[in-house]
């Protein structure tokens, strides 16, 4: 197994954490496909920092690329289950603050 594979869930948390700080959402629908959502009044939104929406949007980039990696998108799928809440509809969603 390559370094960046063998990485790949043991770089999920901060990483997660990171995306979720700069607004971002993380869902896991009812077949277990994780969907991802980042703020996009924290980029885009008027009156926003320049320093803190350019922070935003690279972290989220960033978090995009690392879900292509198979072990990392798993890891973070565990970690919404473990600490998203469930909605009625059977999804499980995980912010910032939770």
């Amino acid at each position: 197994m390559s370094a960046p594979q063998a990485q790949g869930g043991a770089q999920a948390l901060p990483i997660a954490r990171a995306f979720l700080a700069t607004g971002g959402r993380l869902m896991l629908r009812p077949d277990g496909k994780l969907e991802t959502a980042a703020s996009v009044e924290r980029i885009f939104g008027p009156g926003t920092d320049e320093n803190e929406a350019r922070l935003s949007f690279m972290v989220a980039r960033t978090f995009s690329r690392r879900l292509r990696n198979p072990r990392f998108a798993r890891s973070v799928a565990c970690l919404v289950l473990a600490d998203g809440q469930p909605t009625p509809n059977g999804w499980q969603v995980l912010e910032a603050g939770q």
